[in-house]
C-alpha cells in the first residue's frame, strides 16, 4: 500500500507481465488496499507473485477454505483431458475444492497465446475447454492424481505457499514475540 508496481518490482518478475486489461495498469500509481491486478504469467511467475507480501489471489477466500496445513500444499499444473466431464462446464472454485481438494488460481488456454492468464473466476463465467492448463493450489500428493479428468498433473517447483495473512498466523507471531521478550528479560536479570 502506498508503493507503485514499479517500486515493488512487480513489473520485473521473470515470466510475468501486467495484462493490458488489468484494472490497475498505471505502473507509477501508488497501490491502495483492494486494487486488482491481472497478470499474464508462467506458473513459476505466479508462485513468485504469491510470495510477494501483501498480494493475495482473487480466490483467497476459497484457498482459506482448504484449511490449515499450508506446508502440505503446493501449486500444480493440470491439463484438462479432451474426454473430461469438466469440458463445457463453468470453472467454479468451490466445486474444485470439493471434488479435488484444490482451488484453481489461473488458466492457460493454448489458443489464447498467453502463457498463463490469471483470472478472477468470481467475475467471469469461465467455461472449461479441452487442453486448458489449470494452475491449482492443493495438497500433496497431487490433488487430482488418479483423476481421468486430466491428462497429466505437474507440481510447480518451490511452490509451497507462504505463511502470512491469517488470524492464526498473527497470534503465532505475537506468542513468538512474547516468548522472545520473556527470554531476553530472563537472561538480562
Amino acid at each position: 500500500v502506498g508503493h507503485s508496481l514499479r517500486e515493488l518490482g512487480l513489473l520485473s518478475v521473470p515470466g510475468a507481465a501486467l495484462a493490458a486489461d488489468s484494472p490497475t495498469s498505471n505502473p507509477d500509481k501508488p497501490l491502495q488496499v483492494g486494487d486488482a491486478l491481472i497478470f499474464n504469467a508462467t506458473a513459476e511467475a505466479v508462485v513468485r507473485l504469491r510470495k510477494t507480501l501483501g498480494l493475495v489471489p482473487a480466490e483467497w477466500d476459497e484457498i482459506c477454505r482448504l484449511g490449515t496445513k499450508r506446508s502440505r500444499r503446493r501449486h500444480y499444473e493440470a491439463l484438462v483431458a479432451p474426454d473430461s466431464l469438466l469440458v463445457g462446464k463453468e470453472l467454479v472454485p468451490k466445486r474444485f475444492r470439493a471434488d479435488f481438494r484444490a482451488v484453481p488460481i489461473a488458466v492457460a488456454r493454448p489458443s489464447s497465446g498467453d502463457p498463463l492468464l490469471v483470472k478472477s473466476f468470481k467475475c467471469d463465467n469461465f467455461i472449461i475447454k479441452a487442453q486448458d492448463m489449470i494452475l491449482l493450489e492443493g495438497f500433496v500428493p497431487g490433488p487430482v492424481s488418479g483423476s481421468t479428468d486430466f491428462l497429466f498433473v505437474h507440481e510447480v517447483p518451490d511452490s509451497m505457499p507462504t505463511r502470512a495473512f491469517t488470524k492464526m498466523d498473527l497470534w503465532r507471531q505475537r506468542y513468538c514475540m512474547m516468548g522472545i521478550v520473556a527470554l531476553v528479560a530472563a537472561t538480562t536479570n
